[in-house]
């Protein structure tokens, strides 16, 4: 049976943070380091400028990271992923369609990995390059749970 989803856009607000979390995720140890580093810095009394870098180090590391994906997030060959769309998926594929006509189809063996996130799905097909479909986007829950089904379903096929 196929699902329908109604037309959304991903909001480049949700994008920076993903990407952000996703950052300082894989960043892990550098960010507990600069806050050890800079915890250091406040309680043992370092003087002088020395005592400032110490404290700020950990700022300026998250504001890179801040920067880097703001960077990403507005490179033109991104533009295409905040345009409206809807999804038709089906226990196969998930086709993309686009107000312009165009489409691309995804079939479901190739999502390597499956996040689901309070409020949306983040459906990996690499390391790096996911797609994103808000639970709102769906009409109703049983769509929800339908396509729970056919990811779950999709490892056996």
């Amino acid at each position: 049976m196929l699902i329908k989803t109604k037309e959304f856009s991903f909001p480049k607000i949700e994008y920076l943070k993903i990407l952000v979390v996703s950052s300082l995720r894989k960043n892990t140890w550098t960010v507990v380091f600069l806050i050890l580093v800079g915890g250091y810095g406040i309680f043992k009394g370092v003087e002088g400028w020395t005592n400032i870098l110490l404290i700020a180090l950990p700022f300026a590391f998250f504001s890179y990271l801040v920067l880097r994906s703001w960077i990403h997030m507005n490179s033109k060959k991104n533009k295409w992923f905040f345009q409206e769309r809807f999804f038709e998926i089906d226990d196969k594929s998930l086709i993309c369609r686009f107000p312009d006509g165009s489409s691309q189809k995804i079939l479901l063996a190739e999502i390597v990995r499956v996040v689901k996130k309070s409020g949306y799905y983040q459906l990996f097909l690499s390391k790096k390059s996911f797609i994103y479909i808000p639970w709102k986007a769906f009409k109703t829950n049983g769509d929800i749970d339908k396509f729970d089904f056919y990811l779950k379903s999709r490892k056996r096929g």
